[in-house]
């Protein structure tokens, strides 16, 4: 029994990588009074749905944040049962970036003999730095999977720095987006209005774009902290070990401290989302936690298909 809303996955490519991500089908029964169920979209795909098969169901692949993982994807499709209502099925996908919790490095893909949809090929990208390679075959990574399911088309939904790679997939494949792009910018903060009233036309109740690290994001890009490469690998590096630090700390301290930095609606939503109680003192730090455990191999994938021949490797 999966104890998660989500399944991890992994799939063989025909060129000899290896591509981990994680899936769920969210299914509601007219006739039936358990309300939303969670699928595994590999044992629920059969003729037996009809209109439901699969290929025929809206898709959403959602990029993940810097930090986190294919497993975040659990907190959304979790969140959103609750509130499901469609007659079709819809399937939700997140695929591990290249190099990460077990997926092939950028590396290995043979992005100019890719055969994955006919958009422009990643060499007429200007795929010429390490940075673009790696977004690139991401973006095909996520074709592969689409194309293993028959999935024409899908919406993209994002997370911070996950813009990047939603954006650049709109670019090279416009033909297997619907159009609809939602996301949570990394610039963006909550507004709250606490002076404004209904009836006030001043520009405080417009909320704006907030200023914040604009200087130190300047400096950055210019190098004066150092090569990007340089910079990008130490905030990896500090994002990756925020949970063990996490776990160092007792929970209710560690609950305590993100609460504090929450609005009123926010504090109400997380006590639903991470209710306490005397067996769960803190469930937000075990959802973090369990997050963070996929690991560099991609803990608990099960692979959804054989791996190729040497012939078809060569072929590929």
């Amino acid at each position: 029994m999966n104890d998660h809303s989500i399944f991890l996955k992994a799939y063989h490519c025909p060129d000899g990588r290896t591509i981990h991500y994680s899936a769920a089908r969210l299914h509601e029964d007219p006739s039936a009074t358990t309300g939303t169920s969670i699928l595994d979209i590999d044992i629920h795909n059969d003729a037996n749905h009809g209109d439901n098969d699969i290929k025929n169901c809206p898709c959403w692949v959602f990029f993940y944040p810097a930090g986190p993982n294919r497993r975040l994807l659990d907190a959304i499709v979790s969140r959103y049962a609750s509130h499901f209502q469609c007659l079709k099925d819809v399937i939700f996908l997140c695929v591990t970036r290249p190099g990460k919790g077990g997926t092939s490095s950028s590396g290995l893909a043979k992005l100019s003999s890719s055969k994955n949809g006919n958009s422009k090929d990643a060499d007429n990208e200007n795929c010429n730095t390490r940075e673009k390679l790696h977004v690139a075959t991401a973006c095909r990574d996520v074709v592969a999977i689409l194309d293993h399911y028959q999935i024409s088309k899908t919406s993209l939904m994002y997370m911070c720095a996950g813009s990047t790679f939603a954006y650049s997939f709109a670019a090279m494949f416009p033909e297997r987006t619907t159009g609809n792009i939602i996301g949570i910018s990394s610039w963006i903060l909550r507004y709250d209005p606490t002076t404004s009233t209904s009836s006030s036309s001043s520009s405080d109740s417009i909320p704006t774009q907030p200023q914040m690290y604009t200087l130190t994001h300047k400096m950055a890009m210019k190098g004066f902290f150092g090569p990007k490469w340089m910079v990008s690998s130490l905030a990896g590096g500090i994002v990756n070990s925020a949970t063990g630090l996490l776990s160092m700390l007792p929970k209710d301290f560690a609950e305590g401290r993100f609460q504090k930095c929450l609005s009123d609606r926010e504090k109400s939503e997380w006590e639903k989302q991470f209710p306490k109680t005397d067996e769960e003192k803190s469930g937000f730090i075990d959802v973090m936690n369990w997050i963070h455990a996929d690991g560099e191999s991609g803990v608990g994938s099960v692979f959804v298909n054989a791996p190729a021949s040497p012939s078809e490797e060569e072929k590929g």
